[in-house]
């Protein structure tokens, strides 16, 4: 077994670890005959990715009350800065306009960046199961070719042993004197 074979990476690690709200986190549940923990298995997966999608839903809800109420009472979180005119009756943006835009471009950034970082290992990990699952179907394969040799070396040893007619030759009593 190679070195290939046995790492985890850490994303899978957080992965298996991660709560299931009181159901099984094993893979091999699935595999099961006992359908109760198949479900299981598939409950708690669903539970964690109902967690996951409330959390967006919430954050989108918030995202929406912001804008719904408007640009005087959530300022610059209702996604409009409330621009005032100056005595002049010209508008001009103000002045920390020029930090929001390099704020919301470093965490544009960062969020593209972050997501080629949790891609990275995930990748790996694709490759890995790939890799594992290539190496597990040429293992089926050739146990299924020897026990397909096997029964054919024992078939053709029936058929040659019917041949011989070996009861006869088994039944050494009566053909020998007794000693």
């Amino acid at each position: 077994m190679s070195s290939r074979d046995s790492t985890q990476s850490p994303s899978a690690y957080f992965m298996h670890n991660f709560p299931r709200f009181g159901h099984g986190s094993k893979f091999s549940k699935l595999a099961s005959q006992d359908q109760s923990e198949q479900t299981d298995y598939v409950v708690g997966l669903l539970a964690v990715s109902y967690f996951i999608i409330s959390v967006f839903i919430m954050w989108a809800a918030a995202i929406i009350a912001l804008r719904c109420l408007g640009p005087r009472r959530a300022t610059f979180f209702a996604g409009r800065i409330r621009i005032k005119s100056d005595k002049s009756e010209s508008f001009r943006l103000p002045r920390y306009i020029w930090k929001l835009r390099c704020l919301f471009m470093v965490l544009g950034i960062s969020v593209i960046l972050c997501s080629v970082a949790l891609v990275g290992p995930g990748m790996t990990s694709i490759d890995n199961v790939a890799y594992s699952a290539r190496k597990l179907n040429r293992d089926i394969s050739d146990i299924t070719t020897q026990g397909l040799l096997i029964t054919d070396s024992i078939s053709r040893a029936k058929t040659n042993l019917e041949r011989l007619n070996v009861d006869q030759l088994m039944d050494v009593g009566s053909k020998c004197p007794v000693f």
